[in-house]
């Protein structure tokens, strides 16, 4: 469901600047107005999402751009790999014949951003998969968790489309850019026996897309219509995702919709540098 939370985590620690990445750690640290930040946090601090972090007791995601990496040398590959660009921009959106359903509603707040992005809108029940190598590839559908609100289980239409989050991964392969407009698409938990995360960004880094950025908890059906604009522009002017994310949550928090559920909601996972268009 598309949902504001009523309760947010709250972190306490954040870690030391090296100069501009944090590593693991809980030392208090000041930095300079509009430094992007790069978190590489340990196993048990990944659940954290990056915009929550805190210093000086204040949110990073409300005063930075802000991603979070599986490691420092996870990110220095990333660096070494070229981008490749396909050229390809893609939406999928299962669209409902119902009137009143939320992804009709995204559809009408989306259709215009997209077009002017040219961005091609899949409406069919399944993804398609024309959308494996995209530049940019945008998902937007329900998210379920597990019983006990434990563990990211599934991502569904408004019908009787059901894909765990292997099967999404499997047609996103290779994507850039992914945009997930899914409740709790963000999320990520702890394996129980492995020092290492779970969740759908791990499974689309896995399956060898550069960028995510997504939700961790359930996202309100506003956010994606006022949060796109922004982000769309800034990226097509060659920013990258992290600073095109941050444009994006500034403009949901200029609408005086400034909870963290709605204004830091999309937080970055993954290559905090890539960019839809070469760089000059």
């Amino acid at each position: 469901m598309f949902v504001a939370p009523s309760a947010l985590p709250r972190p306490s620690c954040v870690a030391e600047d090296a100069p501009t990445t944090l590593a693991q750690g809980a030392l208090p640290i000041s930095l300079n107005t509009k430094t992007s930040i790069v978190l590489a946090p340990t196993a048990e601090l990944q659940n954290i999402p990056p915009n929550l972090w805190q210093v000086a007791g204040e949110c990073l995601g409300t005063t930075h751009p802000v991603a979070t990496v599986p490691s420092l040398s996870w990110l220095l590959r990333q660096q070494d790999r070229q981008q490749l660009r396909s050229g390809s921009r893609k939406c999928w959106l299962p669209m409902s014949a119902d009137p009143l359903g939320a992804l009709t509603r995204l559809g009408g707040d989306l259709r215009e951003s997209l077009a002017e992005a040219a961005v091609d809108l899949i409406t069919s029940r399944m993804p398609d998969n024309c959308m494996r190598g995209a530049d940019l590839c945008i998902v937007c559908a329900h998210g379920g968790l597990h019983e006990g609100q434990s563990w990211f289980r599934v991502i569904a239409d408004e019908d009787a489309t059901y894909l765990s989050g292997s099967e999404l991964a499997s047609f996103l392969t290779g994507c850039g850019i992914v945009v997930l407009f899914v409740c709790s698409g963000g999320r990520l938990d702890r394996h129980p026996f492995t020092a290492a995360s779970v969740g759908l960004p791990k499974l689309l880094l896995d399956r060898g897309c550069r960028t995510i950025v997504a939700s961790p908890w359930p996202l309100d059906v506003a956010v994606p219509g006022l949060w796109l604009p922004s982000f769309l522009k800034s990226l097509s002017a060659g920013g990258t995702t992290t600073n095109a994310v941050f444009d994006g949550n500034q403009a949901v928090a200029a609408t005086a919709r400034v909870h963290p559920a709605l204004c830091l909601a999309m937080n970055v996972y993954g290559d905090p540098f890539s960019t839809l268009t070469p760089p000059p």
